[in-house]
């Protein structure tokens, strides 16, 4: 479908199309049969509808050709909206058309949904309807390609809410439920019906977002930043790096010190065992042969307590004490001769 074709090389917009006149065109269409599609250039026929009591007319393919016409699939609901720009447009002074611009097979991207020019001042605004899904750059490379030409604006209408804050530079307006009325600033807080829209378009009157050069400035400045953290932290993390590599040299270098330390100890209780007494085994001695070391300090443990027993009490005394004696009570001692008359 479209809102205009061409017939023998002049284009005709379905505004031109009334139930006064569809009849007359039709035939004279069919006799010339050159009334065409301005992109694909396929033939097409008037066709009208019924909306809100009123018949409404545009230019569809025939079966055989709309296969084949990568245009044929525009929805119903962006034409009527591209016709409800047109005229508000025109309802209000600006001369407009949809999809200005010259036809050929090849569709260029800089063809607009409408285009608006003031008749006093020449001032140019577009207005552009995005139905479909359609990412930020994309947003972006399309609106640079409207805004080339000198003394002109170009405004989006969309059904996705979230992507005016994502494109930047580009000023995208949403569409409510039902497109009947339209955002008026870009974080889609405030909406008003179509016609007052348009109006406050044309009159440059709707929030808009910033530059492009101020957008760029902005960018730049917060690529900036992040490369300045993303260069702090990775100072950060070489410090950290470095401190941890330093702590385990210095773990390692104390382990190998306390080796070479033991090491030679171990070398000088080789070369003069004599010089280690019970009780001072070097430790490397100790640790392999544990089990001697502890019975050795057992015994010497014992044999000091006996002597201090023999040194407190004497060998006269051991009965006295329960035969506890000490270093004495450990011999071996003569029987007794004078166990007494009867024996």
């Amino acid at each position: 479908m479209s809102l205009h074709a061409y017939w023998d090389g002049e284009r005709i917009d379905r505004a031109q199309i009334s139930r006064h006149n569809v009849d007359q065109v039709r035939s004279k269409a069919e006799e010339s049969r050159t009334l065409v599609h301005p992109f694909c250039e396929h033939r097409v026929f008037i066709r009208s509808k019924s909306v809100g009591g009123r018949l409404r007319y545009h230019f569809a393919h025939f079966a055989k050709e709309k296969a084949t016409c990568r245009w044929a699939g525009e929805s119903e609901s962006h034409l009527a909206l591209k016709d409800t720009l047109v005229f508000e447009s025109r309802r209000l002074g600006w001369d407009a058309e949809a999809e200005a611009g010259k036809s050929g097979k090849d569709r260029p991207d800089h063809i607009p949904d409408v285009l608006a020019v003031h008749p006093n001042t020449g001032q140019r605004v577009v207005f552009e309807v995005q139905v479909s899904s359609q990412g930020a750059e994309e947003y972006r490379r399309r609106q640079d390609l409207r805004t080339v030409v000198p003394n002109t604006r170009s405004l989006w209408l969309t059904r996705n809410a979230d992507v005016a804050l994502e494109a930047g530079y580009v000023p995208i307006y949403h569409l409510e439920r039902g497109d009947e009325k339209v955002a008026t600033d870009l974080i889609a807080t405030r909406y008003v019906l179509m016609a007052d829209w348009v109006d406050a378009a044309l009159r440059n009157r709707l929030d808009r977002p910033r530059t492009k050069h101020a957008w760029e400035l902005w960018i730049a400045e917060e690529e900036a930043r992040a490369a300045a953290e993303a260069a702090q932290q990775e100072a950060l993390m070489a410090k950290l790096d470095a401190a941890e590599a330093a702590r385990k040299t210095k773990k390692e270098a104390d382990a190998e010190a306390r080796r070479q330390r033991i090491a030679a100890r171990n070398s000088a209780s080789a070369a003069d065992p004599a010089r280690w007494g019970w009780g001072q085994l070097p430790p490397l001695a100790v640790a392999h042969n544990f089990r001697t070391y502890l019975d050795a300090s057992y015994s010497q443990a014992t044999r000091a307590r006996a002597v201090a027993e023999d040194l407190g009490y004497g060998d006269g005394e051991v009965a006295q004490h329960g035969g506890h004696g000490g270093a004495a009570a450990h011999e071996l001692r003569e029987a007794p001769t004078d166990l007494g008359a009867d024996t």
